[in-house]
């Protein structure tokens, strides 16, 4: 195999990988989070208790206030994919990206540091935007208006956690 077809073969590893991460990076970032968390238990359970708040928030309330569809002819990431042009699915604000950075966002106003984890976070909240835009799931407004509120929401819930942590801290004295 010369060095070429290497070349061309290791270029579409990473292509293919980059966009991979980016179809499935709104659930590598839940785990990443829910991993983190998973000694404390308080602060697990109101990550979860976020993340499905906010993906109610996403699908019940804010893509049907929006009413605004999809780009059209989206490209399969997947071959299984199934792209049903006579149901209208609206794509404002981006799930993908709201729910990648709630989780974002839930990790950093709960630790206070950008590196390691927040860094890797970010890198694949890049690829998530980037891959629904360049398979036209999305638009960049989309994307962008859906990680605006996933940190939105997700500076909510942190700040209700915090305001319950210390409550619960006060009946302990």
């Amino acid at each position: 195999m010369g060095s070429g077809k290497l070349d061309y073969m290791l270029h579409h590893f990473i292509i293919d990988f980059f966009y991979a991460l980016g179809f499935w990076g709104e659930f590598i970032s839940i785990l990443i989070v829910g991993g983190y968390f998973r000694h404390d238990t308080f602060y697990f359970v109101v990550f979860i208790l976020g993340h499905i708040l906010n993906t109610y928030l996403n699908n019940g309330l804010l893509k049907p206030w929006f009413k605004e569809g999809r780009p059209r002819d989206p490209i399969k990431f997947l071959a299984s994919e199934n792209f049903n042009n006579k149901v209208m699915h609206y794509g404002m604000p981006s799930g993908h990206s709201q729910t990648t950075f709630f989780s974002i966002m839930y990790l950093y106003l709960t630790i206070h540091q950008i590196y390691p984890w927040v860094l890797i976070l970010l890198f694949i909240a890049f690829a998530v935007m980037f891959q629904r835009v360049y398979f036209h799931n999305h638009t960049i407004t989309q994307v962008v208006v859906g990680a605006i509120f996933g940190s939105l929401v997700a500076g909510i819930v942190v700040y209700a956690r915090d305001n319950i942590e210390n409550i619960m801290s006060k009946k302990d004295l």
